[in-house]
């Protein structure tokens, strides 16, 4: 059995409203206790992961930088700046990403 090419618009709106409308909700059920919220995504920028970490609707940052930044002279290392920030979401309670 085939369909015919002019109905595929109309199966994909049924499959879309489907999963829109039956399996969200299932879905959500399946969710409680999982946190929600935003992440927040900065280049290496102090100033704003601090301004975010403070918003109630952050929960949580995934922090990018450069290893020249880790490693600033041959063998090494200064962590400070990871430090700061981690140390800042931590205490707010939410969760960070290297």
């Amino acid at each position: 059995m085939s369909i015919p090419f002019r109905y595929l618009p109309l199966l994909a709106w049924v499959f879309l409203l489907y999963n829109v409308f039956f399996r969200s909700e299932l879905y959500a059920q399946n969710l409680e206790g999982v946190a929600k919220g935003v992440v927040f995504f900065a280049p290496d920028n102090t100033v704003a992961h601090e301004k975010m970490a403070i918003r109630n609707d952050v929960m949580g940052t995934e922090i990018f930088t450069s290893w020249g930044t880790i490693e600033q002279a041959e063998g090494t290392y200064n962590w400070s700046y990871i430090d700061s920030i981690t140390r800042k979401y931590y205490q707010l309670g939410k969760q960070v990403a290297l």
